[in-house]
């Protein structure tokens, strides 16, 4: 299974945060599922800078391909509902140092 980082911006159009809000309960009960399979190993918020507001998303995650990950982020409740922007996301392979 290969390791990925993923950086993921929500979409800057009015409303979003809103949106995020909204759905975040139903997120975290797909991520505590994908944690318990060993594929979410760990994730986030992203914050900006200056208003500490969320403005995306990271995660580490152990899938099968960077199409998976996609596929992924596609049925989760963020990108379903229009809050990730999913077609720009940063997906990198990843080797995790052991510390």
């Amino acid at each position: 299974m290969n390791k990925y980082l993923v950086t993921v911006r929500d979409f800057e159009v009015e409303g979003t945060l809103d949106k995020r809000m909204q759905v975040r309960g139903e997120h975290f009960k797909t991520a505590a599922i994908l944690k318990q399979e060993g594929k979410l190993l760990t994730g986030g918020a992203l914050l900006d800078e200056t208003t500490g507001k969320f403005i995306g998303s990271f995660l580490t995650v152990a899938m099968d391909s960077k199409e998976k990950v996609i596929e992924y982020m596609k049925q989760d409740i963020y990108g379903s509902s229009g809050v990730w922007d999913v077609d720009n996301a940063i997906i990198q392979k990843i080797l995790p140092a052991s510390l």
